[in-house]
């Protein structure tokens, strides 16, 4: 594909030879003359200009002399577009497989993809264009919305709803019990897990995540979000609009989140909390009551996060200011 091609493709400012063909889109490290590369880390300006790309996709054109430039406001965005045209997705056959197992009651609609040993319990609904891939089982009254990809081994439990274009990656469970149990006569019992789940459109969820069912409601993921591997969201959690949750966080039953909220890997928070729209949770950092609207916490327990570097910054001198202690009460002591 020659480059004035692709600058049209993905609207970006050429600078230099358009005629020049790209033959594959390479990582920094591996990139020859026949790549195109990318650059959006300015730590690493330094070995893209030694880089023997044939051009790189970048955000600036500065200090760059020599090198053919694709200039675009958003770099990372621009080669996830051209990922797509490079490498095609694969290609599912259109149809049921004769070993999958789906209930007489069940409608499918045209152009799906059934895999391979899927069971499919009754009153299902799937939606046009949508692909269900070997080992997976879906229970009763489930809505498989237009477009949705479920991966190998997903599991929906009854009454499950995903809306359009949803991704669940391998190992994916939506509608688990959530974990729900009350004390009675020195004994724990359950109590039941009687809503469901709604996934909302353009949601991807990661392998081995967790989605359990509202206990009489729903639990709500909103549209747009992202949701990394080996994540657990509780029962009756509702999340916003564009939300990304990163990998080993955990959401507690009751929870709200707001649009746009960030919990980055290996966060998590107490249940029946509201965590601001746009807030940002820090790596590791327990969230133990409400965030704010916009807000960034990080530590545990969570607190601002310009507190918790002060409070850091503190720490990393307590041996100094220890010592400087021990002194001013030796000198104290020794007037007394």
């Amino acid at each position: 594909m020659r480059l004035r091609e692709i600058a049209e493709l993905v609207g970006a400012e050429l600078v230099g030879d358009g005629e020049k063909e790209v033959k594959k889109l390479s990582p920094l490290h591996s990139a020859d003359c026949n790549s195109l590369t990318f650059l959006t880390n300015p730590k690493y300006k330094e070995q893209a200009i030694k880089s023997e790309a044939l051009a790189i996709l970048t955000n600036s054109k500065e200090n760059f002399e020599g090198k053919i430039l694709l200039i675009h406001k958003n770099p990372y965005s621009a080669w996830a577009k051209l990922l797509r045209v490079f490498y095609k997705e694969k290609e599912f056959l259109k149809g049921i497989d004769r070993t999958a197992i789906v209930d007489k009651s069940s409608k499918i609609e045209e152009n799906c993809h059934i895999g391979a040993y899927v069971v499919m319990g009754r009153n299902c609904v799937v939606k046009e264009g949508v692909v269900i891939e070997p080992h997976c089982v879906i229970g009763d009254n489930c809505i498989i919305g237009e477009n949705c990809h479920l991966y190998p081994r997903v599991v929906l439990y009854d009454n499950v709803e995903l809306s359009k274009r949803v991704i669940l990656h391998s190992g994916v469970v939506v509608g688990s019990d959530g974990f729900g149990y009350a004390e009675d006569e020195g004994k724990i019992r359950k109590v039941p897990q009687v809503g469901s789940v709604l996934i909302e459109d353009d949601v991807e969820i990661g392998a081995n995540t967790t989605v359990d069912r509202g206990s009489l409601e729903k639990t709500i993921l909103g549209a747009g979000s992202k949701i990394d591997n080996l994540c657990q969201i509780a029962h009756n959690v509702t999340l916003g609009k564009n939300c990304v949750i990163i990998a080993q966080s955990g959401i507690s039953g009751s929870t709200q989140l707001g649009d746009g909220v960030i919990m980055s890997g290996q966060s998590g928070s107490v249940g029946h909390i509201k965590i601001g729209s746009f807030s940002i949770i820090g790596a590791k950092s327990a969230v133990t009551k409400d965030v704010p609207y916009k807000s960034h916490y990080t530590g545990i327990p969570a607190q601002d996060h310009k507190k918790y570097l002060k409070e850091q910054a503190i720490l990393r001198r307590i041996d100094k200011l220890y010592e400087t202690l021990k002194k001013i009460k030796e000198i104290k002591d020794d007037r007394d």
